[in-house]
């Protein structure tokens, strides 16, 4: 069995790794539009952050009373995923919990994601469904796609911009660059009606900006005056993080919309307290979706 699946059509074509079912590559006319995991940068791509988005308090969480461990953006990502159904177009991945998941998250689940390429982009449909018999399963989600910036070689990442579907204020709050908590008690940062963000790296020195309760959903990146980016429509997703490292110019810039976030320095540490979680009745599906849409000049 491939480790990349490809899907292809006249002008698009994708690739999905069965670890962690992540788009590793997603082209249009030629041009690829996702980081290509340079490790000098990032060695990720498009991970699926699950069950928890961001950090958690000194590393572990209580549940029920007990006490578990698992690592940042949780362990989805590094799971491998079995291959459901492909076609040239479309392909299904399933991913079930196990022996080890459960010793760090102690829920049965089946995550289920469905790709399809269509004319105009790539669409996704992610079904999390809460197996565990008699029991609420408390989850959060984020998406973490890294778009290549600049995306022709003649140009710049300060010339590329974000446009948001609505506009946005947002007060940013402060990331502990060392443990990854977030603390809203301290404001970063703040917009009022922000509709286009120009690209700056000096903008992440204080890691991402993030965008609580946000109307937008969607985010168009683009260049500032060709024709050329990607429209990023998502639901349903109450924050949005931009990031890029701050610590190297790294040619991307990641769209992350998240349900939940990192623990803050205040945190109590129980796991059912972190923000916007999902709480999921037995044999219940929460489903997600998201489309990549592609533009260029001829």
């Amino acid at each position: 069995m491939p480790e990349i699946i490809t899907l292809k059509n006249e002008q698009l074509t994708a690739q999905i790794a069965l670890k962690g079912a992540e788009l590793r590559a997603f082209s249009f006319r030629n041009t690829p539009f996702l980081h290509d995991a340079n490790p000098i940068y990032w060695n990720r791509v498009a991970p699926y952050l699950f069950p928890n988005v961001g950090a958690l308090k000194n590393g572990q969480t209580t549940i029920n009373g007990q006490i578990y461990t698992f690592p940042k953006h949780g362990f989805l990502r590094d799971r491998e995923f079995e291959l459901i159904s492909q076609s040239v177009e479309s392909v299904e991945l399933k991913c079930s919990a196990n022996e080890n998941t459960l010793k760090m998250y102690p829920f049965a689940f089946t995550v289920t994601i469905k790709y399809h390429l269509t004319p105009q982009g790539l669409s996704c449909e992610i079904f999390i469904k809460n197996q565990t018999l008699g029991k609420i399963m408390p989850f959060n989600f984020g998406l973490h796609p890294a778009f290549r910036v600049p995306l022709q070689d003649n140009t710049a990442f300060e010339e590329y911009q974000i446009i948001f579907e609505e506009r946005e204020t947002a007060e940013f709050p402060t990331v502990d660059l060392n443990t990854g908590l977030i603390d809203e008690t301290k404001v970063y940062r703040t917009y009022s009606n922000l509709k286009v963000l120009q690209l700056n790296y000096n903008d992440y020195q204080n890691d991402a900006l993030i965008f609580s309760d946000v109307k937008s959903k969607s985010l168009t990146l683009k260049h500032q005056k060709q024709n050329i980016g990607i429209k990023f429509s998502f639901i349903p997703f109450p924050t949005i993080a931009i990031w890029t490292p701050n610590h190297i110019k790294a040619p991307f810039i990641a769209l992350e919309p998240w349900i939940g976030q990192a623990d803050s320095p205040q945190s109590t540490g129980v796991f059912e307290t972190k923000k916007d979680l999902i709480f999921l009745e037995p044999d219940e599906v929460f489903v997600i979706k998201y489309v990549l849409e592609p533009f260029m000049d001829s």
